[in-house]
């Protein structure tokens, strides 16, 4: 190694640390990006001028000028070579940001924790890429370390190899610093204190790698104030207590872009496999193992194209079978660390595959396994440390993508009956805890009874707002137990989960998850021959293609729910549908026919003491009332509905009345009337959360300010209104709200 080697380095490591890329350092100093590239690689020097500019740029503090003077191999401090460190991979991508916490961390004058002293541990999952960071890493910082480098792999989970002894690491270890073999003591705990006491004056670099535990390492760590170590695991590593940790990521979608294609030898200008390959670095996971892997699947010397290979990664149960190049296999590695599992262990995170892919809560979670809340806590936990499974906060947990694939290739090996038991009492759970929350966030609905059951009886809550909360939450998980439980055949589940999801689909207008939901659930409710499901399903449908403006196709699904509901003597479903069906003339413009339906609906809910389901009806009649200038009428209509509302108490409910009063008030041209309706209407969303009636309340502020002719403050609230109702995809009312922004433009 020469003086300019030792000087490129040292910009490096500066660079890397600073976290800017060549092309960055570059354009700062005024310099190409080929010859900040040569300076790093040792084949130029550049002139003292442009030493001292990247200096300063860097923050080098006079370390690159001092590197520049360097005119020897044999200077004070040149470092000792590396030991046992693996050849740098030519395809190194990525991780700035890493790489400049590990430099700052590792460095001999870094802060690190005392205890023990100067270790830190990067962790990840299997195929991650801590050994090439790690190398990469060690080779940035060797200029800093008199004494070098040594590099142990200890093969803590290398396929077909015992763990590493720790007294052969150390007897490794003590030969490389100079023991000569026949001086070394057989005793473990007298080898670790030989190693403390060689390495106490030392200024060391200590990569121990792919460790399984921390019993592994415990004897392994140097005492030395300059001494640093830097560990690499799947595992967390709980057990050393008090020491810094770098949790590893996947690679960012650029990055891994750039990896498949250095691997691969694919050019930038190959743009119409740039979808193919994005596609390919997702199914990947962007795991640099698997990226690896594919790119060399795709290679120069491979007949295999791209868009070809993409389809055969998208079938997930191939995947692993496309994922291994004869050498490296992405299913073994994973393998290795479900077999450092316990049984319990292994039978949970197979379990777990049994979920669909979203994030997951613990009491589903213990619904799913039978166990104890924290008992599956702790099991979850574990599955964390091993790096099989992402903690999300307190309560909910998630695979990386191919990892969950691996557990649902798991999953297939548990026995049937055991699979449907754990599945039963997910449904279970879960439908349960979807009545619970939804007979606080939509009091007064029809309720249909969830199948008997000897296990939990779901989810407490506290009040509305912990319904809505938790509801909102875990509402991709929920959709996707819908699919889950159709596809499994349990059609009771399915239907009624999708039934009692209806309020917050309501609430927060989640019309594709509603849709999707209720496609299954209707399908799941005809395969069971289950006409009360099938009209309240098509009924539910039919209110969502209401809400969008599809009228047609509302109208066909609530005719068939009024249809297959007679057949049945279902009169509640006759009823919905009818009213639901009223909507459906109001906004065609068959104002009249509309409110006799809806007068019609009243008299049956009135008669069987239905109050929240009378009170919609006055609401809704009392909208119609409105559009055609009966106000009066309306407003009658809506003080009894907000009577109702308000001692239920349905925020959402008394949110939509208030609103529809401030608009007669609106409508008359009293505006002091209808800024504090609104205005009442915008608290009562505020506080339930319900971000449409939020929205259509600033709406209404927006265009009473207008009529005051305050067209600042009416501006205000009008783009406040139309940042809540794009957020909801409200294509409707965005319009309106922009045509009211153009007229006060005009």
């Amino acid at each position: 190694m020469t003086a300019v080697n030792d000087f490129g380095s040292e910009m490096r490591y500066l660079r890397q640390r600073k976290g800017l890329t060549i092309r960055e350092v570059g354009r700062q100093v005024f310099i190409s990006y080929s010859m900040i590239s040569k300076y790093e690689n040792g084949q130029l020097l550049p002139k003292s001028d442009i030493v001292q500019r990247l200096d300063d740029l860097l923050d080098g503090g006079g370390a690159l000028v001092g590197r520049a003077r360097e005119v020897a191999l044999s200077a004070p401090g040149h470092p000792s070579p590396a030991t046992g460190l693996p050849t740098t991979t030519r395809h190194f991508v990525g991780r700035n940001r890493e790489i400049g916490e590990l430099l700052k961390i590792l460095t001999p004058s870094g802060a690190l924790m005392s205890e023990p002293a100067g270790v830190l541990v990067l962790h990840g999952a299997p195929g991650i890429g801590k050994t090439a960071l790690a190398a990469w890493v060690a080779r940035l910082l060797l200029p800093r370390f008199e004494h070098g480098c040594q590099f142990v792999d200890l093969h803590g989970y290398t396929e077909g190899r015992a763990p590493a002894d720790p007294g052969e690491v150390l007897d490794r270890l003590l030969r490389r610093l100079g023991e000569r073999p026949e001086a070394l003591p057989a005793d473990v705990e007298e080898l670790a204190a030989l190693f403390r006491a060689r390495t106490a004056d030392r200024e060391l670099l200590l990569i121990l790698d792919n460790v399984r535990s921390t019993a592994q390492i415990q004897a392994l760590l140097p005492d030395g104030a300059q001494c640093r170590t830097l560990v690499t695991s799947r595992n967390f590593l709980s057990a050393l207590d008090g020491v810094p940790r770098l949790s590893l990521r996947p690679l960012e979608p650029d990055d891994a872009d750039t990896l498949f294609r250095l691997v691969s030898s694919t050019s930038d200008t190959d743009g119409y496999e740039t979808a193919d390959i994005a596609r390919i670095a997702e199914y990947c996971g962007r795991l640099p193992l698997a990226v690896r892997i594919a790119a060399v699947r795709c290679g120069p010397d491979s007949q295999l194209a791209v868009s070809r290979f993409a389809g055969r990664l998208a079938d997930e149960y191939a995947r692993f079978r496309e994922l291994d190049d004869g050498e490296r296999s992405v299913k073994a590695a994973f393998e290795e660390s479900r077999k450092a599992l316990d049984a319990t262990e292994r039978e949970l995170f197979a379990l777990l595959g049994l979920l669909p892919p979203e994030i997951m809560e613990v009491a589903a979670v213990a619904a799913l396994s039978a166990l104890d809340l924290p008992v599956a806590e702790r099991g979850l936990d574990r599955l964390v440390d091993a790096g099989l499974l992402i903690r999300v906060d307190t309560e909910h947990y998630v695979f990386h993508d191919l990892i969950g694939a691996f557990a649902r290739l798991a999953a297939r090996d548990l026995a049937g009956p055991h699979s449907t038991a754990a599945l039963r009492g997910l449904l279970d759970h879960t439908v349960r805890s979807c009545s619970r929350a939804d007979s606080l966030v939509t009091p007064g609905r029809r309720r249909f009874p969830p199948p008997p059951t000897s296990g939990p009886e779901g989810q407490d809550f506290e009040g509305y707002d912990h319904a809505r909360d938790w509801l909102a939450q875990e509402l991709p998980a929920l959709v996707a137990l819908c699919r889950t439980a159709y596809e499994h055949g349990f059609d009771e589940y399915c239907w009624m989960m999708a039934f009692h999801l209806r309020g917050v689909f309501f609430l927060g207008k989640h019309w594709t998850e509603w849709e999707e939901s209720h496609a299954w659930a209707l399908a799941a409710a005809r395969r069971s021959g289950n006409a009360v499901a099938q009209a309240a399903t098509l009924n539910n449908l039919g209110l969502a293609l209401v809400c969008q403006g599809q009228l047609d196709l509302a109208s066909d699904r609530l005719t068939e729910a009024a249809d297959i509901a007679g057949a049945a003597g279902d009169e509640d479903a006759q009823c919905t549908a009818r009213s639901h069906h009223a909507w459906v003339m109001h906004l065609r413009g068959e104002h009249e026919r509309a409110l006799a339906e809806e007068a019609a609906t009243l008299a049956y809910y009135q008669a069987r003491g239905r109050e929240r389901n009378a009170a919609i009806v006055l609401r809704d009649m009392a909208a119609i009332e409105i559009v055609i200038g009966r106000f009066d009428d309306a407003l009658g209509h809506l003080t009894s509905a907000l009577d109702v509302f308000r001692a239920i108490p349905s925020p959402l409910d008394t949110a939509m009345a208030l609103n529809c009063l401030a608009e007669i008030h609106l409508q008359r041209a009293d505006l002091v009337g209808a800024w504090h309706g609104f205005a009442d209407a915008f608290d009562v969303a505020s506080l339930g959360t319900i971000a449409f009636e939020r929205a259509r309340a600033q709406h209404g502020l927006g265009r009473t300010a207008a009529a005051h002719h305050d067209n600042t403050e009416a501006r205000r609230l009008l783009k406040l209104a139309l940042s809540g109702y794009t957020s909801l995809s409200a294509r409707e009312e965005v319009d309106h709200v922009r045509a009211d922004l153009a007229a006060l433009a005009a």
